[in-house]
Parts: C-alpha cells; structure tokens; sequence
C-alpha cells in the first residue's frame, strides 16, 4: 500500500524516536507529542508508516498526529485525545484504548484484531465487482455483485495456534487425523469440517462478543479479487507445482492489494454457501445462497489443486462433513455501525 505523500523520513523519525521515547519519563517531563514537535518532527506527516509498537500513549494528545499504515502493534493509547487522528491501514494488532475497533469507525484496509488470541483482520470497503467468468460452466453466468456493507476477514486461513487454543478452551476433541499433525504452529488448520468451523466460530464471537462467521461465497470472490482479481502465476501461490507439496506458514507467499494472504493456494476454504451448478437465479447482493443438500462450496485452491485451478472465480465443492489434509476456512466479521 502507499498514500499520495512523498516517502517517510523513516531515518530521521527512527534516529530520533528512541531519545524521545527515554525522555518521556511522564512525571518528570513533557508528553511524547511535546517532545516531537521539539524536535523538528511533523505530527501530520513523519510517522506515515513508521513504526511504533509498543509505545505507552496513554494521556497524550494526540491531535494532528497521522499514523496511516504504521505499525502500532501492541501501542497504549487509553485515555489519549484522539480527536482527528488518522489510522488509514495501520497495523492495529493489539492496540489498546482504540474505541475505533468496536464500532465499525476503523478506515478501509486497516488491520486489526479483537483479542490476543483472535485471527488478524482487514477491513473491507463496500463495492461492487464482476462475479464468475466464461471459463468453467459453474462459474456462469457471470453477473455484477453489490457487496453493500463494509466488514473484515481474516488476513490469513485460521492457523492450528488459533484452532489449538479453540480446542483447548472448550475441551473438544479434534478429529485423530488432526491430532497427528505435526508441523503446526502458524500452519492453516487442516482436517476441519464445515461443522468445525461453524462451532469455532461460535466461540470466538462469544469470546470477544464480536460476530464472526464464515465469508459468503460473494464475500470471498470480492476479497480475493481486491480490485482487480487477474489470473496469478504459481510461482505467487502454493500450489502444485508451484509450492513444496505440502501447507506452508501464512503470509509465506505475497498478500493481493487488500493484504490478505493465501486466498489461493494452500488450503480450501469454506464458505458459508450451500452448493449450486452455476450463478442462475444467484443473489447479486453478497448474501449467502442456501441449498437444501449438504455440499458446500469450498474456494482457493490447495497446495495439491495445480495453478489453473486455484483462481479467483474457480468453484468446488465438498460435503459437509468432510475433513481433509488440504482443507481450511477464513473468519469473516460484521462492522458495527
């Protein structure tokens, strides 16, 4: 991403940032907003990008500040003047004192989360996009799509951390194929069913009160897309042929211009659509399309599917219940207003 100002005097801002942060010692000296405008730093344009994680905010004003696309993880802002200060695609994760995250106020593309434990998330803009294409007679008819609302999805597919901690929490018992899985960690979760992670994302909306679902299949199709939604190389996604044969870390290949990650390749992933041939009699409003068997529609591709396959309009779909070594999901979440 990039913003119509001229680079960040990232050094400068870096040079001096380390002095300020050991000179606010808040009883003994001005506030950090003090300080920066002491030393020749501009609120409005220096900290575009910069990072700032972990810095303790609480009581500044605040004011003129931009912090677009700066990476605030983990930043204290409690009880800071707020009044006008841009976010514009900061990196969020863990911020503290934000009411911006609760009500549906975050700017476009910013990247968030609800709790330590909950995925990483983008928010999405509302908009609309070319649904489908002529390539494949499940992909037709190709119509245009009003996604009417703004939301966020995962920035990544669901990792085992993420699943684990699930898991752990609530006492279930995961399946013995998803039990001897090895290699973890910051891996997609794999061998979840529709139901699994229909019931996993039950508990995390209770956990952080927040509503949390599976994306619909328009959802999905937007997202990846993200403006543009051309044909990707393999060589960009894990796929076969293009990828080591098996899942991958999340974000180990490139995110799309939203800077969400492995929407193709790696792992399928579920959608909240039931399955249909083709688009006849679709929604064009972004809503879910129930149907009444127990096929879902699964999107993106896999680190078995080959390059043609793990495109943004390709479709498939599995039962329910199945769990597979190459199948995942996303979260999606509603924005307040």
């Amino acid at each position: 991403m990039n913003t119509d100002r001229p680079p960040t005097p990232a050094q400068a801002v870096a040079e001096t940032l380390d002095r300020l942060v050991l000179e606010a010692a808040r009883d003994e000296c001005a506030s950090f907003a003090a300080l920066v405008r002491a030393a020749g730093l501009d609120p409005g344009n220096d900290f575009v990008g910069a990072s700032l994680r972990d810095l303790d905010f609480r009581d500044e004003d605040l004011r003129g500040f931009d912090f677009s696309y700066a990476d605030l993880t983990g930043t204290d802002f409690r009880r800071a003047n707020l009044a006008g200060v841009r976010f514009d695609g900061a990196f969020i994760t863990g911020a503290i004192g934000l009411p911006q995250v609760g009500n549906g106020h975050l700017s476009d593309f910013a990247v968030f989360s609800d709790a330590p434990f909950a995925p990483e998330l983008v928010v999405i803009p509302a908009g609309e996009f070319t649904m489908g294409s002529f390539e494949a007679p499940e992909e037709q008819p190709p119509r245009k799509v009003t996604i009417g609302h703004r939301m966020a999805i995962g920035r990544y597919p669901v990792t085992f951390d993420e699943y684990d901690r699930f898991c752990s929490a609530t006492g279930r018992q995961p399946s013995e194929e998803l039990r001897a899985v090895r290699e973890r960690g910051r891996r997609p979760v794999v061998y979840v069913s529709w139901f699994d992670a229909r019931d996993y994302l039950k508990w995390l909306s209770s956990e952080t009160r927040r509503r949390y679902r599976l994306p619909t299949e328009a959802e999905w199709e937007y997202a990846c897309r993200a403006g543009i939604g051309d044909a990707v190389p393999a060589q960009h996604i894990n796929c076969r042929g293009g990828g080591p044969g098996h899942t991958t870390e999340v974000g180990s290949y490139g995110g799309n211009l939203w800077n969400l990650h492995d929407m193709l390749g790696n792992v399928l992933e579920w959608t909240k659509d039931g399955w249909h041939a083709n688009y006849r009699g679709a929604p064009d409003n972004g809503s879910a399309w129930s149907s009444a068997g127990s096929l879902r529609v699964v999107r993106g591709g896999s680190f078995r599917k080959y390059a043609v396959d793990c495109q943004p309009a390709r479709r498939d779909r599995i039962e329910r219940a199945t769990q597979s070594d190459d199948t995942g999901f996303r979260v999606a979440r509603m924005l307040e207003p």
